[in-house]
């Protein structure tokens, strides 16, 4: 079920554009603009819509994808998050104080953590919106003519 449509490596996509994302937006100064933060979802949309896309080809059933999608999100963000604190702990540790405004943390740990948490509330959204879509989607087997 998950090897067949590559739950893993759409979430290692995910993880290398959002890095990759959010790399240039530290080199052209823009990691403050709040609203550029939110086209990673587009980057988990992405990954999450190839593997619920050869799921449905497989004629995997609701739960199967489901579960396909739970391995592509969670791979995702827990790369990702695992890259924030590795980058905060070797490049800019003054990341996750600057965030202490709006977030009450107290250790870069407890910072990723919340990026944790709303990474994957906001990537669990997407998955189901895309399921539901996925639930009624045509099957790639029908020739329409």
């Amino acid at each position: 079920m998950i090897k067949r449509n590559n739950a893993f490596l759409n979430g290692f996509m995910i993880y290398g554009l959002i890095s990759i994302y959010f790399l240039v937006l530290e080199l052209f100064g823009l990691t403050d603009n709040m609203y550029l933060r939110f086209v990673n979802l587009v980057f988990i949309a992405m990954g999450v819509n190839a593997t619920l896309r050869l799921s449905h080809a497989a004629g995997d059933n609701y739960l199967d994808k489901l579960k396909s999608g739970l391995v592509t999100v969670a791979t995702g963000i827990l790369l990702s998050v695992i890259g924030l604190y590795l980058y905060m702990q070797l490049i800019d540790p003054s990341l996750a104080y600057t965030a202490e405004t709006l977030i009450p943390i107290n250790s870069p740990i407890e910072f990723t953590a919340v990026i944790f948490i709303e990474g994957l509330s906001s990537s669990l959204m997407v998955l189901f919106m895309l399921l539901q879509y996925w639930k009624t989607a045509p099957s790639p087997l029908v020739k329409y003519k």
